[in-house]
């Protein structure tokens, strides 16, 4: 299972992915609104997925995932949470402290932070803890997060309410995934560092002085002295012999990994719980699974290669054009994406579903014809787009000096 600290998930400027009428996290979110511009446009709104047509105006500075039924949004400098219909409901949320922004809701939580303190925040819009939190996690399908309370240098794991379920004994601890934490120890002189693997009751189930983190699914990854990675179950029975140069978090059921090649590149490819490798490294990039789907890019000499679209089993599904690149992965059936001078949507039988005109290059870093801020020169269609218009001094200045 993947953890709730969310993202492999790119960004369109803002966050991208969305949607959750149900759900605990924004990837399991299943609401059809996806954040989307208008042509050009600087600001963010959502579309719907079934008549691809904007649902929620587009008129926010920052569009967040949907999570347990809330989207958070940036419109001027205020962030407030929305609904589906695109209604405020948080009016009446703690006031925060200035520069802060309220965090998505992990299982029906969010973590705000008032006098300078950490706090999780229900659905009710209600500051539902009361210790002097120094810093706190996102909630966790477990039930746990992490907290360190104020002017203490030790981690534990607290409930919602943030009742303390395991002591802080630890100088650094993970969010729980799948029933497990890895936890580490600092020896008082700070010669030797420990790392532990402990259950939902704090108990020590393995430890070890070589690095360890949680990859989900009940497997975790060790590394040895030489970056070599591999990966134990929960009681620290090895699974994976130190093999990889990297391993991620799983995701459906996969994990990416890189690995050296002679030439001194890194591939990549993906293992499945046992370790196996599911999809040759063969890849020069890759996204984490999701829906069954995974984007991967292509190795070429040139290094242009494209991007596509492969199933669990490694069978191409279709390839992108030369200039396009998945933003997204996959969620509730569309996938974002960047092309030349446009971002769009596509299902999974590449019919793109909604797409938009992206002002100031946009796209893949290529011109914009249209782009009435372009300095050299490089957009054909701006000046006679421009005629009789309204500049400004930008524009009137880089109209000037393109000539």
């Amino acid at each position: 299972m993947k953890k709730s600290i969310f993202f492999a998930a790119l960004m369109f400027g803002a966050f991208v992915l969305t949607g959750c009428d149900k759900g605990g996290t924004p990837e399991t979110d299943s609401t059809k609104l996806w954040p989307a511009q208008e042509d050009e446009s600087s600001t963010w709104g959502y579309f719907n997925g079934k008549d691809a047509k904007l649902a929620i105006r587009a008129k926010y500075n920052n569009a967040q995932p949907f999570s347990c039924g809330y989207a958070l949004v940036q419109e001027d400098q205020d962030w407030k949470f929305i609904d589906k219909s695109g209604t405020v409901v948080s009016a009446k949320m703690p006031e925060l402290d200035q520069y802060t922004t309220p965090g998505t809701f992990y299982y029906d939580y969010s973590v705000i932070t008032v006098d300078q303190l950490k706090a999780f925040m229900n659905k009710d819009f209600k500051k539902v803890t009361t210790k002097d939190f120094q810093d706190l996690g996102t909630m966790t399908a477990d039930g746990l997060a992490y907290f360190k309370i104020k002017d203490e240098t030790t981690y534990g794991y607290c409930d919602k309410d943030g009742e303390i379920v395991i002591k802080a004994l630890y100088d650094n601890a993970e969010p729980f995934m799948d029933g497990i934490a890895v936890v580490m120890q600092v020896s008082e002189d700070r010669s030797t560092t420990t790392y532990i693997i402990i259950d939902t009751k704090g108990k020590e189930l393995y430890s070890q002085k070589d690095y360890m983190t949680n990859l989900g699914e009940g497997r975790v990854l060790f590394k040895k002295d030489n970056g070599k990675c591999g990966m134990l179950d929960k009681n620290g029975n090895e699974v994976l012999s130190a093999t990889y140069a990297s391993i991620d978090e799983f995701s459906d059921g996969l994990a990416k990994v890189r690995k050296y090649t002679d030439a001194g590149d890194g591939k990549y490819g993906y293992i499945d719980v046992k370790g196996v490798e599911k999809i040759e490294t063969v890849y020069a990039s890759g996204l984490e699974c999701q829906e069954g789907l995974i984007w991967v890019k292509k190795a070429s000499n040139s290094g242009d290669g494209k991007w596509m679209l492969i199933d669990k089993n490694g069978n191409e599904k279709f390839e992108l054009s030369k200039n396009q690149s998945p933003l997204t992965n996959y969620h509730n059936g569309l996938a974002g994406i960047s092309g030349q001078n446009k971002m769009f949507y596509i299902d999974k039988n590449n019919e793109e579903k909604y797409s938009w005109k992206t002002g100031n290059g946009g796209g893949n870093g290529g011109y914009d014809p249209y782009d009435p801020y372009d300095p050299y020169d490089l957009a054909p269609a701006r000046k006679a787009r421009l005629a009789g218009t309204k500049l400004g001094p930008k524009a009137e200045y880089n109209l000037e000096h393109a000539k």
